[in-house]
């Protein structure tokens, strides 16, 4: 297994396109199906995705989902100076909506995408190292937080050569609110492997999929959500042109929600389950 030590955030809210070139190495021989992973979306390549996203909480006796949907337009905007790539995320068509209890309720989205575009800087290995939007969109109210939400579009890479059966890790850490020398909010891994390289409809394509193992202890609306989640991934990569085809992640977590009463001091706990998935589809 090759591991690759980065820092990289969690985040399987809505909104990212992994846009991966993947570029058969020099001498490439069939038997041994070598390919090397880098991110190069070519110029003037336009990309349509619909992606949609469902998450699942269960906590105090109460049940929510919460569907959300959009389109999204992506593009090379340019190449910075040291060698990132200002990838744009252009959203569409947005539409949400919330079951509690089973009862459909008015819902606006707490960060609503509609009209909105955002840049996304991303080196070779598929790690974005800033975000950054074109006009001010209400509900974020960081860099880190625009970041991690277009995280979740991209798979990170190996910055080697990987074979058909190889493996990868990249670690997570999120930080938060969590200052220098402190726990992250949010620590774990993802494990990757090149599942296949294969040819369908005129397209080579390679399948890639994951499992993702972490630690939470994050503050939450209600209280300190303190669990385990445990996740996989999985992700069909056109080779020529570098666009993803189809992704798709799933998250379960589970543990508890510790809060404090602000007048009595009095702290409470409940069992808490949440399950998220998110899809994006190429559609032209």
């Amino acid at each position: 297994m090759t591991t690759v030590r980065r820092y990289v955030s969690l985040g399987l809210s809505l909104c990212a396109a992994v846009v991966l070139f993947v570029c058969l190495v020099p001498g490439f021989a069939a038997e041994k199906e070598t390919v090397h992973l880098s991110f190069a979306l070519p110029e003037g390549k336009v990309l349509m995705y619909k992606a949609s996203q469902l998450e699942e909480w269960v906590s105090s006796g109460m049940d929510i989902t919460v569907r959300h949907s959009v389109m999204v337009e992506v593009s090379l905007s340019g190449v910075t100076e040291d060698g990132l790539f200002k990838v744009a995320f252009s959203f569409t068509e947005e539409d949400a909506s919330m079951l509690r209890g089973g009862k459909l309720e008015d819902y606006e989205p707490p960060v609503k995408l509609e009209g909105k575009t955002v840049y996304a800087f991303v080196n070779a290995e598929n790690e974005v190292e800033k975000a950054e939007a074109a006009s001010y969109i209400p509900g974020f109210s960081t860099e880190d937080e625009l970041r991690e939400m277009i995280e979740d579009w991209f798979v990170r890479l190996p910055d080697a050569e990987v074979a058909v059966g190889e493996e990868w890790r990249i670690d997570i850490v999120q930080m938060g609110m969590s200052q220098e020398g402190e726990e992250p909010e949010v620590k774990g891994y993802t494990d990757f492997k090149l599942k296949k390289i294969k040819m369908k409809n005129g397209l080579m394509i390679a399948e890639i999929k994951g499992k993702t193992r972490i630690d939470i202890n994050k503050p939450m609306q209600f209280g300190t959500l303190i669990a385990e989640g445990k996740g996989q991934i999985k992700t069909k990569i056109a080779v020529e042109g570098g666009y993803i085809i189809e992704c798709k992640r799933e998250m379960d977590v589970k543990g508890k929600t510790v809060g404090k009463d602000p007048i009595t001091g009095k702290e409470s706990e409940s069992k808490t389950a949440i399950t998220k998935y998110f899809e994006c589809k190429l559609e032209k």
